[in-house]
């Protein structure tokens, strides 16, 4: 019964990926006129099978040019979350979770980290353990962990605690680390993607008091800098890679690029697999942290960061991949992070990571519920279900739906000072473009100029309508939508028919309401 639920899912995963341009196709009959390639003749455009309502308000005539030049890509794995080890103890990542298991399938198979907990009493490793125990990790919990990853296709970023070397007494050795991660090693086996020694090594230093249950004895005091934690990691990699000579190892797993990413990916070179890093937009409380302040584009910390990480890796001829990261790391006033705003917000975070040479993207997860979370989704913890679904999760699927593939430059005439951005997926079977419109009154009338010629051309769109309201609003938190299709608690899905949008040659016209993102699939 349960292989039946998940190829079920499974078929949904590819529906939504690209096939739902295929099922659409028969709408697409009288979508207008296209240049054809043997004659050269060109059609007048007609008006398309259920085409795109023209949006109310004010439209701004904009005009996207699409060229054929690289600017990145979308590789695989690159949709991914992160969780705290702790809860690896818990049914949230098992088998049993079967709506976890659901929402997991509206996506590409990607990534999930396990790590961002150190502490004297998390996480620790008890070979001999029962399992499903809290702040224990037994091979029980590993081995369970290992089934739910095979079964839905993921892999995982299996963090190793090293703060607990510092402690006093010490409470985690190298042995100990090795024996974890030959466990580890043995039960993921294919579905390892990586083992990464430490959690925000940058903020030992400020975990030095031990009735908090963090670390009471670190080296030199207090001024704990990377090289300090170079000279222990090495300890534990050597220990590690010994045991096992093959194994992926990531790192370091840091929020700050200039003084410890950058100059560890120099000091590690190719004993990594990946750089790692961490962004969070925000701590999203204060007066000035708004909704309508999240989706303002450019961030310029993350393109500093971004570009710093793609330096740093180059350099050290390895991939990078922020393995953790929000538009908060802390719960915020509800409508900022668990608003409309924060879909919008990921979609270019997705993007601008992309064009920044990343792999990929892990978005920080919470258990329980709270106004404000960050999450793309809360579950409960220890129980085995999903609590909420926010809005954050449907920027994620339409991510998953753009594809993978290079990413061609795009540029905007007569945008103005318009919020408005633009992204084009070139996949083996067409392009797909992302417009996120962040702007709080016009919407846009927009004619694509596209380096090919279109044969067919639709539209999915990422909308927000709360009941009885007359516009969609970013501080929402429900009333989201792709497609007029809301997303369930096992990860149930129903889109309406993609729009059909009119197009002649190499053009294509459609329109872009405020506060939405839509997906133009073009073949």
């Amino acid at each position: 019964m349960r292989y039946e639920k998940i190829s079920s899912r499974l078929t949904r995963r590819r529906i939504l990926q690209g096939s739902a341009a295929m099922a659409a196709a028969s709408l697409l009959s009288s979508c207008g006129g296209s240049t054809s390639p043997a004659s050269g003749t060109t059609q007048q455009p007609t008006m398309p099978t259920n085409p795109q309502p023209v949006p109310s308000g004010p439209l701004t005539v904009v005009t996207l040019t699409v060229s054929a030049t690289v600017a990145g890509a979308i590789g695989q794995r690159f949709i991914g979350f992160s969780f705290a080890k702790t809860t690896i103890y818990s049914q949230n990542y098992s088998l049993s979770n079967t709506q976890m298991m659901g929402l997991l399938s509206l996506l590409p198979p990607g990534i999930l980290r396990a790590n961002g907990t150190e502490c004297l009493s998390c996480s620790t490793w008890e070979p001999n353990g029962a399992g499903s125990t809290q702040y224990q990790i037994a091979p029980s919990d590993v081995s369970r962990y290992a089934a739910f990853l095979q079964a839905t296709g993921w892999q995982s970023i299996y963090g190793i605690n090293m703060s607990n070397y510092y402690s006093s007494p010490q409470s985690q050795t190298v042995a100990n680390a090795v024996n974890e991660a030959e466990y580890v090693y043995g039960a993921l086996g294919s579905s390892l993607y990586g083992i990464e020694i430490a959690n925000e090594p940058e903020l030992y230093y400020e975990q030095t008091n031990a009735a908090t249950g963090y670390m009471a004895n670190l080296p030199n005091g207090t001024n704990y800098s990377v090289t300090n934690y170079e000279a222990t990691w090495i300890l534990f990699y050597n220990g590690i890679r010994a045991a096992l000579p093959t194994v992926p190892i990531v790192g370091p797993g840091t929020g700050i690029v200039t003084t410890w990413a950058s100059p560890f990916a120099s000091y590690a070179g190719t004993k990594l697999n990946a750089l790692t890093a961490h962004y969070y937009r925000d701590y999203l409380q204060s007066a000035s942290d708004t909704a309508q302040w999240l989706i303002t584009y450019p961030d310029t910390s993350l393109n500093g960061i971004a570009t710093g990480m793609q330096t740093a890796a180059k350099s050290a001829g390895i991939p990078w991949r922020m393995d953790e990261g929000n538009s908060s790391d802390n719960t915020t006033l509800s409508g900022i992070a668990d608003g409309f705003g924060s879909a919008l917000w990921a979609l270019d975070l997705l993007f601008t990571l992309a064009q920044n040479g990343a792999t990929g993207m892990n978005f920080m997860t919470t258990n329980g519920e709270a106004a404000g979370s960050y999450s793309p989704f809360t579950y409960l913890d220890p129980g085995s279900g999903i609590y909420a679904v926010h809005p954050e999760f449907y920027a994620l699927v339409l991510f998953g739906m753009a594809g993978q593939g290079s990413l061609y430059t795009t540029a905007f005439s007569g945008l103005g000072s318009l919020n408005i951005t633009a992204y084009a997926v070139k996949t083996s079977t067409g392009l797909n473009l992302v417009i996120v419109n962040k702007d709080p009154v016009q919407n846009l009338q927009l004619t694509i100029d596209l380096p090919q010629t279109v044969h067919t051309a639709t539209l999915l769109a990422l909308t927000q309508l709360t009941s009885g309201a007359s516009g969609p609003s970013v501080t929402a938190t429900s009333g989201v939508m792709i497609q007029g299709g809301t997303i369930g608690l096992n990860g149930s899905f129903t889109p309406a028919a993609a729009y059909g949008l009119s197009y002649n040659g190499a053009q294509v016209s459609c329109y872009v309401p405020f506060y939405s993102a839509v997906l133009i699939q073009i073949t």
